[in-house]
C-alpha cells in the first residue's frame, strides 16, 4: 500500500461500516489498524462487528484492537438502536473471523509515537474515550498526528440523543472535551454537517448494482438503517481525507459541556476563546451528491 497511514477508531455501527469500506476501497489511504470503543453497541459486539466487516472486504490482515468499555465518567447512555440489535442491521458474520489483538489505547500510543511525526491520520467516529485516554497517557500524541478527523457534536443544531447533544459526545463528554482541547489538527463533523448527506433509494440501488460480496452487504445494511436514520454520519469523515474539495469549514473554538444536567454533552462554539492553537475546523458545507458518488465508486472496488 502507498496511501497515507490511517487508523479508524470506531463503534460499528452501519455508518461506521460504510466509513471502513470507503477507506479500504481508496488507494489514497492505507488502513493500518482499527480500534474499537463501546458506543453504538457494547464493546464485545462492536469489536466482533469490526472483525466481520474486514473479513467481508477480504482484509482480515488489518488488526483490530478492542479499547474502552465505558466512558471516562459514569453515564447511563442507551445504545443507538438505529443500527439494530447487533449493530449491523442483522447482517450475518462470515465464518472464521479473526480475533482482536492488544488494547486500543496501547496501540494508538505505540503506533503514532513510533511513526514519523505528521504521517498518521486518526479517524475517530465513535465516542472519544480511547483517543482521550491515549492523549492523557502520552501528551505528545496530539501534535504528532497528521490529522484527527472526528464525527461528533451538534454545532448550532438539535442533538440526536438529547435536545442539544449528539450521541458520540454524549456517550463520553469528558473525553470529547479533552480531545477538542488537545491542540491536535482537528476536522470536526457534527450533525450540522452529516445530516446533509442522506441515504437515498438511488444510492442503495447504485451500491447494490455491482453485485459484489461487500456491496451486497452494504445494500442490506443501509436498507435496514434508513428506516431509523438516513444520515450517513461517519463516511463523511473518511470522504474528506480522499476528496477534501467536497467540503468547506470554519476555524473556531468548540467546547463540550461535561457537567451533569440538561446541557450535558452539548458542543458549543466559544467566540470568547481567541487562542487559535485550540481552534478546530468545523466542517459546515458538503457536496452530498459527490460523497454518495465517491462511496458508490470506491465500495464497488472491494470483493
Amino acid at each position: 500500500m502507498t496511501g497515507d497511514p490511517l487508523i479508524i477508531d470506531c463503534d460499528p455501527g452501519i455508518d461506521d461500516a460504510l466509513a471502513i469500506f470507503l477507506a479500504l476501497g481508496s488507494p489514497e489511504l492505507d488502513l493500518v489498524g482499527v480500534t474499537t470503543v463501546a458506543g453504538n453497541r457494547p464493546l464485545d459486539q462492536v469489536t466482533r462487528n469490526a472483525l466481520a466487516l474486514l473479513a467481508i472486504a477480504g482484509r482480515s490482515d488489518v488488526p483490530v484492537h478492542a479499547g474502552c468499555a465505558r466512558g471516562l465518567l459514569p453515564r447511563n447512555i442507551r445504545n443507538a438502536f438505529a443500527h439494530g440489535e447487533d449493530g449491523l442491521g442483522g447482517l450475518p458474520h462470515p465464518e472464521g473471523i479473526a480475533e482482536p489483538v492488544g488494547h486500543a489505547v496501547d496501540y494508538l500510543v505505540e503506533t503514532i509515537m513510533a511513526a514519523e511525526p505528521g504521517t498518521v491520520t486518526l479517524a475517530a467516529i465513535g465516542p472519544l474515550t480511547n483517543v482521550a485516554t491515549a492523549f492523557t497517557r502520552e501528551p505528545r500524541l496530539a501534535e504528532r498526528l497528521k490529522r484527527l478527523v472526528v464525527m461528533g457534536g451538534a454545532v448550532g443544531v438539535p442533538g440526536n440523543i438529547t435536545p442539544t447533544a449528539e450521541f458520540n459526545f454524549m456517550h463520553d463528554p469528558a473525553a470529547a472535551h479533552i480531545v477538542l482541547s488537545s491542540g491536535a489538527a482537528i476536522d470536526l463533523f457534527g450533525l450540522n454537517l452529516t445530516r446533509q448527506v442522506r441515504v437515498t433509494a438511488g444510492f442503495v440501488d447504485g451500491i447494490a448494482a455491482s453485485g459484489t460480496r461487500t456491496s451486497t452487504a452494504v445494500a442490506a445494511m443501509t436498507r435496514a438503517y434508513v428506516t431509523k436514520d438516513s444520515a450517513m454520519h461517519d463516511p463523511c469523515v473518511v470522504a474528506k481525507l480522499i476528496a477534501p474539495q467536497l467540503f468547506g469549514g470554519t476555524m473556531a473554538r468548540v467546547i463540550v459541556d461535561y457537567r451533569p444536567g440538561p446541557t450535558d454533552g452539548t458542543s458549543l462554539l466559544d467566540p470568547t476563546d481567541t487562542d487559535e492553537r485550540l481552534f478546530v475546523n468545523v466542517v459546515e458545507t458538503v457536496d452530498s451528491d459527490g460523497v454518495r458518488a465517491l462511496l458508490t465508486e470506491r465500495i464497488a472496488r472491494l470483493p
